[in-house]
């Protein structure tokens, strides 16, 4: 099969954990497949335990809609980056139902032998998704996470991100009070404006505190400006601020020097 044979083929196959497909599955799975995702713990084996597996999941999220948002394809093996949306209305993750809205993220790698899947391998946001239906979450998780997060923003890896943090994301911050971000595409969209501003940015958290599922992180942010900021021109100076309006215009020479105190 071709490149693009296999792709298409990759892409009808994902929507078997939507309701409704399981006769794709008999179509096109090979008996022996095996499915592997870190959330399931133990790898599933066979078409039939597979089978299972999707109609527990159908019962806990009867309404779910996925979606290939990219793919990437060589030889035998075709990787798709999705997203998932829909509605906790069953047992999932040893959770009871919740009702609430559910939306995640992943990367899924297809190995197609004779135009069957032999095996389905991926990687999910699974900490936002137990965060979603109420699982409690480890403290050394919480502050992994936020160091991946770390990582990623510094190093420019957006697509990472979509491992991260959830579709619905909310940033809050009283700095940039005119960034309204509420997903995570506008969150993507902020960090490239700011590279734009700061290109050689970095933010470094010299403390990373959690308890649960919640975290606080004390950092610096340093870059030097390059780009227009609001009103404020190119200076071609270099910032370094525990987050601080008024430190960030002085430094980088849009405040006028504050006068000495009289004696």
């Amino acid at each position: 099969m071709s490149v693009d044979e296999n792709k298409a083929l990759a892409r009808r196959f994902i929507q078997v954990w939507a309701p409704g497909n399981l006769r794709v599955l008999d179509e096109l799975a090979a008996p022996d497949i095996m499915v592997i995702y870190p959330v399931l713990g133990e790898p599933v084996r066979g078409s039939v335990a597979f089978k299972q597996l999707l109609a527990h999941f159908h019962a806990a999220c009867p309404d779910v809609e996925i979606s290939a948002d990219e793919q990437i394809a060589e030889g035998d093996s075709v990787v798709t980056r999705w997203n998932v949306r829909g509605t906790h209305r069953g047992e999932f993750l040893d959770v009871p139902s919740t009702g609430r809205p559910l939306a995640w993220t992943g990367i899924t790698i297809h190995r197609l032998v004779g135009g069957r899947v032999v095996e389905e391998r991926g990687e999910e946001d699974s900490l936002g998704l137990m965060r979603q239906i109420g699982v409690p979450t480890s403290s050394d998780e919480t502050r992994v996470l936020v160091r991946r997060l770390e990582e990623a923003v510094n190093t420019r890896q957006l697509d990472v991100l979509d491992e991260l943090v959830t579709p619905n994301f909310v940033r809050h911050c009283q700095a940039t009070p005119q960034f309204d971000v509420r997903s995570l595409e506008q969150f993507k969209e902020f960090l490239r404006q700011d590279a734009t501003v700061f290109p050689d940015n970095t933010t470094s958290f010299t403390h990373v505190l959690a308890e649960g599922d919640l975290a606080a992180a004390w950092g610096t942010y340093e870059g030097t400006q390059e780009g227009q900021m609001g009103p404020f021109p190119p200076s071609g100076k270099k910032v370094r601020v525990e987050w601080d309006n008024m430190a960030v215009l002085g430094q980088l020479g849009h405040l006028p020097a504050v006068p000495a105190a009289a004696a």
